[in-house]
């Protein structure tokens, strides 16, 4: 299937990167996801509205999802990999399920039953690793987490200990941070 749904372990709701790193830092990732995808989906292809999705490796063994990155999804498309929360939001009246559901079909040129046995399957499987507590790994990105939590001051990183206030070169930390997410 081109398009599926991804439920994230209870341990591990709203552990995520977005929620680790600045507005800036996120807007950068995001941005650099919209401009790899071509400003469209990259399931489905639609030009429209993007989110900027993350996604994880799973492993039941050690029982840690880990961040391998980034991809632009429209919205509909998003609503399917969080399926759970694609519920919460059409119990609401925020999301019609229905539409949803055809969205998932129509890109995998499947029928209902097909969706029915997916949704199941994810479920089943959610329930699984929702029985453990998970931990999370940010990847290659944990040093972002890592770079926020610095002192502000630019003398405090400088490479540069006579670089005086006012200096407009950049900082070591903001070059390699510009370096490692191709910003």
């Amino acid at each position: 299937m081109k398009l599926t749904a991804e439920l994230v372990p209870e341990s591990c709701f709203y552990s995520n990167l977005r929620t680790a790193v600045s507005r800036e830092n996120w807007d950068a990732i995001r941005r650099r996801a919209y401009a790899d995808a071509k400003m469209q989906c990259s399931v489905c292809g639609r030009a429209t509205k993007l989110n900027c999705h993350e996604m994880w490796d799973y492993d039941d063994e050690l029982l840690t999802q880990t961040l391998r990155g980034f991809t632009a999804l429209c919205d509909m498309c998003h609503h399917v990999k969080h399926l759970g929360f694609a519920q919460v939001l059409s119990a609401k009246g925020q999301l019609n399920y229905v539409d949803m559901v055809a969205h998932f079909c129509r890109v995998n040129k499947c029928a209902l039953s097909d969706f029915r046995k997916h949704e199941a399957s994810v479920f089943r499987q959610w329930r699984e690793r929702s029985a453990k507590r998970w931990t999370t790994d940010l990847g290659q990105w944990k040093y972002l987490v890592l770079l926020e939590q610095l002192p502000k001051k630019t003398n405090s990183i400088s490479p540069n200990p006579a670089k005086r206030p006012g200096d407009k070169r950049k900082r070591v930390v903001e070059v390699s941070l510009e370096r490692d997410i191709n910003l």
